[in-house]
């Protein structure tokens, strides 16, 4: 997947994933970079909530990762169908919805 393509969201990642009513440890970062590292795009990742936050939303970066240039992925805030991001991703927890996004960098920059 390069940027630019096109990429099918599934059903579940779509669902808004309220279950970390704290900010999620180390465990849950090591979890969801080791999803990603084992080939599997992070928007599929089991806790990833594929939604666009509301304004005003609090963020918390609790991690970073990078994707090889062919593994591109969709943003969750800007592109959510569509490869955006391979460099610099990060995983931020949203306290205010209880959800842990996936997203492209500058849309964290942005949010932050």
């Amino acid at each position: 997947m390069r940027t630019g393509d096109r990429v099918i969201i599934s059903a579940q990642a779509l669902q808004v994933k309220a279950i970390f009513p704290d900010r999620p440890g180390d465990e849950i970062v090591e979890e969801i970079l080791e999803f990603i590292r084992a080939g599997n795009p992070p928007h599929e990742w089991r806790g990833h909530t594929h939604t666009k936050p509301p304004h005003g939303a609090r963020i918390i970066y609790i991690g970073g990762f990078d994707l090889d240039r062919d593994r591109a992925a969709p943003c969750p805030c800007c592109s959510v169908s569509t490869a955006k991001y391979f460099k610099d991703g990060k995983i931020a927890y949203f306290p205010d919805e209880q959800v842990v996004r996936i997203m492209g960098p500058d849309c964290f920059a942005t949010l932050n």
